[in-house]
């Protein structure tokens, strides 16, 4: 006996080569939005930190999460536009921007951000101070993040304090500091006379150990706060 093979040929409704093409075709469209998008928001971005009083800086690259509703910067640097200060102000290796989901039941629509390994150096030399202040930095913060920030998280932080014009240098640090920023715009917990929350740990120079926490209410002219902290 030979054994017969039968080849059959399935035919598909028109609809379904539309839908695919459609599809093809959407798909091809977000590409090229990611793409663009992605691209502008990373010359906005960088335009904000050039134009910031007596400051100037950059960010690496920008990646967007459409489906979070979220963008992340990488590797921001900030430095004094004056003076002959050698580290940055403000440096992080990732801000992650995002809508907080969870608040929308609430009826608010508010953001997290989270920062990874975000570095500030107060530092004075010679010819230049590096503290941050006389700058409104509402406004850059607000141009980076226009919807209303509502809970903050960091990992792997510094602060320091170097003097370069010292000898030897001085240098002083918290490090390693993991942090968390709650209900900053008191979407939970209305009833509290505390509603927001800080809670801080680090490690000092010299092997201490820091720890505050913080509950407050911040959106007042004069905030009310309580205050622990253990160093």
């Amino acid at each position: 006996m030979t054994a017969t093979t039968v080849t059959e040929m399935r035919t598909y409704p028109a609809r379904y080569y539309v839908f695919g093409a459609l599809l093809t075709l959407l798909l091809a469209v977000v590409v090229v939005v990611h793409t663009y998008f992605a691209g502008w928001l990373l010359g906005y971005v960088n335009n904000v930190l050039k134009h910031i009083d007596g400051y100037t800086g950059s960010v690496e690259s920008i990646n967007i999460d459409l489906y979070r509703g979220a963008y992340r910067i990488n590797n921001l640097k900030l430095y004094k536009k004056e003076g002959s200060i050698p580290t940055p102000f403000l440096a992080a290796r990732n801000i992650d921007l995002s809508l907080q989901w969870r608040s929308l039941i609430h009826g608010r629509i508010v953001s997290d951000i989270e920062l990874v390994e975000p570095v500030i150096n107060f530092a004075v030399s010679k010819t230049a101070e590096q503290d941050g202040g006389n700058v409104d930095w509402t406004k850059p913060i607000k141009k980076l993040a226009p919807i209303d920030i509502n809970h903050v998280t960091f990992r792997n932080g510094t602060v320091s304090y170097q003097d370069f014009a010292a000898n030897p240098r001085v240098d002083v640090y918290i490090r390693h500091m993991d942090g968390e920023i709650s209900n900053l715009r008191n979407v939970f917990d209305k009833n509290q006379l505390l509603p927001s929350t800080v809670e801080v740990k680090g490690d000092s120079i010299g092997g201490g150990s820091l720890a505050i926490k913080v509950r407050m209410k911040i959106l007042k002219r004069i905030p009310d706060m309580d205050l622990q902290a253990k160093l």
